[in-house]
């Protein structure tokens, strides 16, 4: 049997296929091919680089590069919104119903593959450029929690964490950490996970935590530095992972 298809990109060289898995999408089929390559490790310039998730920039890095945040899920969640209140209004199991029904499903799947595409972007773009890929370790699944709480203890501020939880999941946070530690270790390097405590409230020029924020820059009100809140965050990273230890003062001379 011959299938004709068409491949979004060509096999690396040496390339041993070992298995085919055929995937029915909505309006076409897909053949995801694995198998096994030799990969030369990527020339990177930078031996080490610390980087901070966020909202308004996806990623910033120590160095001061900046990936960002193109809210693929805000835009497409005011489509999906007018969509969803035209299927409401159909009659359930009618031809409009079924025709706005798989609608629907066309525009989640592109929000998916525009997600995966940016994600994919990203992380290569960060294996490439450091041998060590020094992030967060995060608890996604704490820092998306609800705050409604309970009928006896309501939340507080219920409307603005639920758009915050919406702005995270939609960056994918998780999905980039995850494409960068297999694409890191593929070229040879490291992803390098620390613990994040008081990373965006301690200076890393002088390791003080006497801070003031003003919207997206962090003033140190001992030494006067003042640089993005996400910058010094990412630096604080770095040093973390550099001094093996909770960044102060005194790990920064020792």
């Amino acid at each position: 049997i011959t299938i004709r298809t068409r491949r979004h990109r060509p096999f690396p060289n040496g390339f041993e296929p070992k298995t085919l898995r055929i995937v029915l999408r909505e309006r076409r089929m897909e053949l995801h091919v694995a198998g096994w390559a030799d990969f030369e490790p990527a020339i990177r310039g930078l031996e080490a680089v610390g980087y901070d998730a966020g909202v308004a920039q996806v990623m910033t890095s120590s160095d001061g590069v900046t990936y960002p945040n193109l809210r693929i899920g805000a835009e497409a969640r005011r489509k999906r919104l007018g969509l969803e209140r035209e299927i409401a209004r159909s009659k359930r199991g009618s031809n409009r119903w079924r025709k706005r029904i798989k609608r629907l499903l066309r525009l989640r799947e592109r929000e998916a593959n525009a997600r995966r595409t940016r994600a994919h972007q990203i992380s290569r773009a960060i294996a490439d450029r450091s041998a060590v890929v020094v992030m967060e370790k995060l608890s996604l699944r704490n820092m998306t929690r609800s705050a409604a709480g309970t009928a006896e203890a309501p939340g507080v501020n219920v409307r603005a964490k639920s758009g915050l939880n919406r702005e995270i999941l939609d960056v994918g946070i998780g999905l980039i950490r995850d494409m960068v530690r297999y694409k890191a270790e593929r070229a040879g390097g490291e992803l390098v996970l620390v613990n994040p405590a008081f990373t965006s409230r301690t200076c890393s020029g002088c390791g003080s935590r006497r801070h003031g924020f003003e919207q997206r820059t962090h003033r140190c009100l001992d030494c006067g530095q003042r640089m993005d809140r996400d910058l010094n965050a990412a630096r604080n990273l770095l040093a973390i992972h550099t001094y093996r230890g909770v960044v102060t003062p005194d790990a920064r001379t020792a």
